[in-house]
C-alpha cells in the first residue's frame, strides 16, 4: 500500500519523530545510513518506530525536516549558503528566490536553520567556537543568543515545541553517545529524552 501523505499525518502533532540505529543489526558497526525513523511523546515516553514501513516513515521524517526551515505561510524560507570562509543562513523569497536578508552575522559555520512558531525566532547551530552550539536569532538578524556550552561535546540539529517554550536537540554529552536532549528556549533545563544504549539523533518536533 502507498504511504500515507505526511501532511496528513496530523496524529504526530506535538510528537518528536527522530533517527535511531536501535534496529541495525546485531554487533554490527554503527553506520549513520542505517537508520530507522522512530516517534516519542514530549517527554520521552512511547518511543516506538513511526511506520511498519522504513520507507514510509522516512518519508514522512523528510517532509517535516525539509518544513523547518519554511515559514508558515509558505512564502520564506531559511537557506544555509557560503559566506566568507564558512556558511551562513539567509532569508529568502520561496517564490522568487529573492534575497530578503542574511540572518546569522557569526564567523565559521552556521546551520541546522529551524524556524520558530511565531516566526519571530530561529534556532540553529554555529561553530563560531570552534564548537556546535546552538544559537537563537531574531529573523531580522538582531539578538543573537548562545544556548548551550560545552568543551567537546556536539549540540545539533534544534526543533522547537510547538507553543514556542522548548528545543529539542541531539548531543553527545555525558554518554558520549548521539541522544534526543530538550531544554527550555533560554537554553535551561537540559534533560535527556532518549536515555537508552544506542543512538538517536535529528529529532524533530512536529507541528504540521
Amino acid at each position: 500500500p502507498a504511504c500515507p501523505a505526511p501532511k496528513d499525518r496530523t496524529d504526530l502533532r506535538d510528537k518528536i519523530i527522530f533517527l535511531t540505529d536501535r534496529e541495525s543489526p546485531s554487533g554490527a558497526t554503527y553506520i549513520a545510513s542505517v537508520s530507522v525513523v522512530y516517534v516519542m511523546d514530549p517527554d520521552g515516553s512511547n518511543q516506538r518506530p513511526l511506520s511498519e514501513s522504513a520507507a514510509c516513515g522516512h518519508q514522512t521524517y523528510e517532509y517535516f525536516q525539509e518544513r523547518l526551515s519554511w515559514s508558515n505561510d509558505g512564502l520564506w524560507r531559511l537557506l544555509v549558503e557560503r559566506s566568507g570562509s564558512g556558511t551562513s543562513i539567509f532569508l529568502r523569497s520561496s517564490t522568487t528566490g529573492q534575497l530578503v536578508r542574511r540572518v546569522t552575522t557569526l564567523d565559521g559555520n552556521n546551520y541546522d536553520p529551524a524556524w520558530a512558531p511565531d516566526q519571530a525566532r530561529l534556532a540553529f547551530v554555529s561553530q563560531v567556537d570552534m564548537n556546535d552550539e546552538i544559537y537563537t536569532v531574531s529573523i531580522d538578524g538582531t539578538k543573537t543568543r548562545r544556548l548551550t556550552f560545552n568543551t567537546w561535546e556536539w549540540d545539533k540539529h534544534p526543533s522547537w515545541s510547538v507553543d514556542g517554550r522548548y528545543i529539542v536537540f541531539w548531543s553527545n554529552r555525558e554518554t558520549a553517545r548521539k541522544q534526543i536532549w530538550v531544554m527550555r528556549d533560554d537554553g535551561q533545563g537540559p534533560r535527556n529524552l532518549s536515555n537508552n544504549a544506542y543512538n538517536d539523533w535529528d529529532p524533530i518536533w512536529v507541528n504540521p
